[in-house]
Order: C-alpha cells, then structure tokens, then sequence
C-alpha cells in the first residue's frame, strides 16, 4: 500500500469513527481530505456525500455523489 493510500486510510477510519460519536464537521473535514489525496476513492465521496447530508448541506453533498 502506498504512503498516500495509508494516509487516507487512516483518516477515513478517523473520520468514520467521528460520525459514530456525532461530530460530524470533524468528519467532514477528513472526509475532505481523503478524496483529495485521492480522487478516485468511492467510498470517501460517498461517506462525505452522506456525512454532509447529515449536517444539512443538501447541495453540496448532492454534488459529492
């Protein structure tokens, strides 16, 4: 696995465990910064696609999807 994978890796799960406890603008932000580590991880837009859903930014996690 590469540096860039393992980095976003570890926030996804960091991330995943932020939305288990309710803190999900800290979720958000990782979720950000998984998929622009990298673009192609699906399972990053769809977790920050339905982690925004969650604090009301229809939009923007429409666009996410």
């Amino acid at each position: 696995m590469s540096d860039t994978a393992g980095q976003r890796d570890a926030l996804f799960d960091e991330a995943s465990g932020l939305v288990a406890t309710g803190e999900l603008e800290e979720a958000v932000q990782r979720y950000r910064r998984c998929v622009e580590l990298d673009p192609e991880f699906f399972e990053g837009w769809h977790a920050l696609g339905m982690a925004l859903l969650r604090t009301g930014s229809v939009r923007e996690a429409i666009g996410a999807g």
